[in-house]
């Protein structure tokens, strides 16, 4: 957030200004002869104050003092009234300024009031600014702190919620999967009780077939050992006799 505040520092350079100075021009005389032109003057080198002060005669060639005093009140006003009445007694023609003076030295104090009051005014100003700013960045942080707190709570919902549709299609799919199994495990029961007779006949003639087989392989195996065994030993008898040789 950046917000500009006015500055009293150009206002009071300004005072500074207007109310500083080492010389007051208190009383003025403009004296004029044709087209040339002098300038009487009684300066107060302590503003406010009528001594020290200096009575200074300007012309085109430059500025001289005439008279000065350091304590005498009233020295440097008698000899500058004196002077100007001997200039219009050579001709001259001189008008006070000090009323014009005088307003510029009250145009300042004026000025420098105003300035004041300005001042017054930037300060009034900037302190409701400051204020409402202030204001302001508590509401924003109020507002943040809210919002801080509330998204949690609003995670948590959501995650509370997605637990619950996750463990609900957890629960959905395996009753799904069960259901299924005993169908296919009935299907599965169903056939075999449907082939158990064709396979119970089968195997029995197998065993029918095996056992006639077995039977034959025995007979003629008992046939040929009661054939040829007696045989074997009536030759091995006869082979142990002793031979008689009969002649004719």
């Amino acid at each position: 957030m950046n917000t500009e505040i006015p500055t009293m520092k150009p206002l009071l350079i300004a005072m500074g200004i207007i109310l500083s100075g080492n010389a007051f021009a208190q009383q003025t005389y403009i004296c004029t002869h044709d087209e040339a032109v002098r300038t009487i003057e009684v300066v107060y080198t302590t503003p406010g104050e009528q001594v020290p002060c200096k009575v200074q005669y300007t012309k085109s060639t430059g500025t001289k003092t005439l008279w000065n005093a350091n304590s005498e009140i009233g020295y440097c006003e008698s000899k500058a009234e004196a002077f100007v009445n001997k200039q219009q007694e050579n001709g001259w023609v001189c008008t006070d300024q000090s009323d014009t003076l005088e307003e510029m030295t009250t145009e300042p104090q004026d000025i420098a009031n105003e300035i004041v009051s300005e001042s017054q005014d930037i300060a009034t100003e900037v302190v409701s600014e400051s204020q409402d700013i202030a204001t302001e960045v508590v509401t924003e942080s109020q507002d943040i702190t809210s919002e801080i707190v509330t998204e949690p709570q609003n995670i948590a919902n959501e995650v509370v919620t997605k637990s619950q549709d996750i463990e609900n299609e957890v629960v959905t799919e395996s009753q799904d999967i069960a259901n299924e199994v005993i169908t296919e495990s009935q299907d599965i029961a169903n056939e075999v009780i449907t082939e158990s007779p064709d396979i119970a006949t089968e195997e029995a003639t197998e065993l029918l077939d095996i056992t006639t087989e077995e039977v034959t392989e025995l007979l003629d195996t008992a046939t040929e050992e009661l054939i040829t065994e007696p045989q074997e030993i009536i030759k091995a008898e006869m082979a142990e006799k002793p031979q008689v040789n009969i002649t004719k």
